[in-house]
């Protein structure tokens, strides 16, 4: 499906450490917008050399999903492409773990549904002044489907005080930022490596220490897997992915239930000559 821009043209008021709110795309049926975009801060201000972590909320109408940017057979991905003063920087964007959506003809994507917010760290310069203001904007782009599919784009905008110390927490949002971490990768590293990858031919074998259920989710960097559908999830401790091309790389995430029923992700990248 082609990826156009659409004007939006619904004025947002900003306030201090709050959100700005946009919608787009009327619901066929209720004429109530398909998705709400806002962005929030996780601290009520922002000191010289702090980095604070601003969210950026999707709220999606029921039955219907956006797609997370890695790789699905249909939709594109969201994006988040954030701006601001020369005295900020943006780190990565952090993406939680999207959820594995078929559709009639076994056509998977990985989507987002009802709500996900999307997490970005923000570091003020050192030699900010205490008592201005920041500007961040954050621009737009989605695709929302269930039976049809409609593209959408917007701009949220988020102000924040500078302040002489570090804000303080906004506990209002303390659940949601850490429900999104909950979905966001865990270092997959030494002494308690619980995933590991080995390569037998084309084959990328990925075990799980300790799970009873597996499933990836393939990023843009990975090669594909043949039948992701069926071979990118199992009711094991194991996941054997068969890459296409002729040099394959494994790169995505990996969502491990262990056997207490808890639900970990983790970060996997790795390829014949560097396995993990």
């Amino acid at each position: 499906m082609g990826h156009h821009r659409r004007s939006v043209h619904t004025a947002a008021a900003v306030a201090l450490f709050s959100a700005s709110f946009a919608s787009a795309q009327p619901h066929p049926d209720t004429g109530e917008p398909l998705v709400r975009a806002s962005v929030h801060a996780e601290h009520t201000g922002i000191a010289p050399g702090q980095t604070v972590w601003i969210g950026v909320r999707f709220e999606v109408a029921d039955g219907w999903h956006t797609y997370w940017p890695g790789q699905n057979d249909t939709g594109f991905g969201t994006v988040v492409n954030p701006s601001g003063p020369a005295s900020v920087t943006f780190g990565p964007i952090q993406w939680p773990a999207p959820r594995r959506y078929v559709s009639p003809g076994n056509i998977l994507d990985h989507v987002y549904e009802k709500s996900v917010l999307i997490l970005v760290p923000a570091t003020l310069a050192t030699d900010a002044t205490p008592g201005d203001q920041i500007e961040l904007n954050f621009a737009l782009d989605w695709l929302v489907c269930k039976e049809l599919c409609i593209p959408g784009d917007d701009t949220v905008r988020l102000t924040l005080p500078v302040t002489a110390e570090p804000g303080e927490p906004n506990t209002s949002l303390a659940a949601e930022f850490a429900a999104a971490r909950a979905r966001l990768p865990h270092e997959n590293s030494e002494p308690e490596r619980i995933v590991t990858v080995d390569w037998q031919g084309e084959h990328a074998i990925v075990r799980a220490r300790g799970a009873h259920h597996m499933a990836f989710y393939p990023d843009s960097r990975s090669s594909r897997v043949a039948d992701l559908l069926s071979s990118g999830v199992a009711e094991s401790d194991t996941l054997r992915l068969q890459m296409r091309g002729e040099s394959p790389t494994l790169s995505g995430y990996v969502e491990v239930t262990l056997h207490d029923q808890r639900s970990r992700i983790f970060r996997v990248k790795s390829d014949p000559r560097n396995p993990n």
